[in-house]
């Protein structure tokens, strides 16, 4: 990226704090319905910019604490945590990505040929570090986070299978643990 461009997403990101504050003060709360707030950590990866990343998810988890979030926003907070030396929290922002949406992560690690998968909701090996790639191939394929998918992937399958009831209400409750990333 040129200096001009990494100063245009910068100022974009200020754009968008600006307004999320003026709707705050506008209203006392965040009625973004514009999901903007999702915005930014695409930006700060953009730019590499992970310092200023990691500083947007603390004050987003301060200000949103039970927004789960989309899978790209997850798959951006994995990069950042990565890339700040955070590897605990990079752990478990990766199983929340996985658990999700799994294709994020699989079709970075695994595309089928380099044009499949021009569709811009997914991100490409070239889009991010390769050490975070390196990373995120070996904590993939982990035995920790191989056990943790099986376990999520099978509790998925007795869910949709399990009428409501006591049994339904603990098969979620397991679930939501591997959702919050803290299955590993």
């Amino acid at each position: 990226m040129t200096d001009k461009q990494i100063q245009r997403t910068k100022d974009e990101i200020k754009k968008i704090k600006a307004f999320l504050a003026a709707e705050k003060r506008k209203f006392g709360g965040y009625f973004d319905n514009r999901a903007l707030r999702y915005v930014p950590t695409s930006l700060y990866v953009k730019i590499g910019d992970f310092a200023g990343g990691l500083r947007y998810l603390s004050w987003f988890r301060k200000n949103f604490p039970g927004d789960i979030g989309f899978p790209n926003f997850l798959f951006e907070s994995t990069i950042i945590f990565f890339e700040n030396g955070k590897i605990k929290e990079a752990e478990k922002s990766a199983l929340r990505t996985y658990c999700s949406n799994a294709l994020v992560i699989d079709i970075l690690l695994h595309p089928v040929n380099q044009n499949s998968h021009e569709d811009k909701r997914f991100y490409r090996k070239e889009d991010v570090p390769l050490t975070f790639i390196v990373w995120l191939e070996a904590f993939v394929n982990s035995q920790g986070f191989i056990n943790a998918m099986q376990k999520y992937n099978s509790l998925k399958e007795q869910l949709d299978l399990e009428p409501v009831g006591p049994r339904r209400s603990l098969l979620v409750e397991k679930l939501s643990r591997f959702e919050d990333g803290e299955a590993l």
